[in-house]
């Protein structure tokens, strides 16, 4: 069990403070795994593509970084009102950290208090930095830091405890397609085993799904870098595999 949740996936939140980052944190996590009794920031995302935990670990200014970096896939920048400049974003963006989640190719955000309906802009020199950086502004306040965080494929972590998985509390709007599977939906439900792959599966090409948004505004940026583009044709190869894996068949076969 802890060592699941010691190894989720890590969004980094950077901010002047650990209590400032702590507290946009506790505004972001809107749901809990049931069985979750650790002391960290777990946070589980429930959508009608998949179901993912990850972690939210907070960074305050000239602090050691105290998790594995290999873990960070996600960059939060968190400013606050007094504090909303290109300065500001871009000390952060080169602190401890920030370079493995771009490297990770997840979501890379700028949210705060002074963001919300454009203000606090700097006059458009933060909007600049954000665009030269590749971090997206999120000046419509949380919505838009949830919804981004949503649209990321999440990398595969261990697999939970069965009742982590199949908690009621788990539940979204629309049944995932492996609550559909384990209900009886498979025609091979039967076997146990065949079950399980076919689980595994419906799983998988949920997550492929829910990586298409993001993969489609990472394909409308311009004026992008020869390591960038590379990055960008890595990226589309591993959800044509993804895909492929989840249909059933090898990879190198599609």
């Amino acid at each position: 069990m802890a060592s699941y949740y010691n190894n989720l996936p890590v969004i980094l939140v950077s901010a002047k403070s650990t209590t400032a980052a702590k507290t946009l944190i506790s505004e972001i996590i809107d749901n809990v795994p049931p069985d979750y009794e650790g002391d960290g920031h777990v946070w589980r995302i429930v959508n009608k593509y998949y179901t993912a935990d990850v972690r939210l670990h907070p960074h305050a200014d000239d602090e050691e970084l105290q998790i594995d970096e290999h873990l960070i896939e996600a960059h939060i920048i968190y400013l606050e009102e007094d504090e909303c400049s290109a300065e500001t974003a871009a000390r952060r963006a080169a602190g401890p950290g920030a370079a493995r989640a771009a490297r990770a190719g997840g979501p890379r955000l700028v949210g705060g208090r002074g963001l919300e309906g454009g203000r606090g802009l700097g006059g458009g020199r933060l909007a600049s930095w954000a665009a030269h950086a590749r971090y997206e502004l999120a000046d419509d306040g949380l919505p838009r830091l949830r919804d981004a965080l949503h649209a990321h494929l999440w990398p595969r972590a261990p697999a939970p405890p069965h009742d982590a998985r199949s908690s009621p509390d788990t539940t979204s709007s629309e049944e995932s397609w492996s609550e559909w599977v384990s209900a009886g939906g498979s025609a091979g439900a039967e076997d146990e085993e065949s079950a399980g792959e076919d689980v595994e599966r419906a799983e998988e090409f949920a997550a492929a799904l829910g990586a298409l948004p993001a993969a489609a505004a990472h394909a409308r940026l311009q004026a992008l870098t020869g390591h960038e583009r590379r990055a960008r044709l890595q990226r589309a190869e591993h959800l044509v595999a993804a895909f492929c894996r989840a249909l059933g068949h090898r990879p190198d076969a599609c």
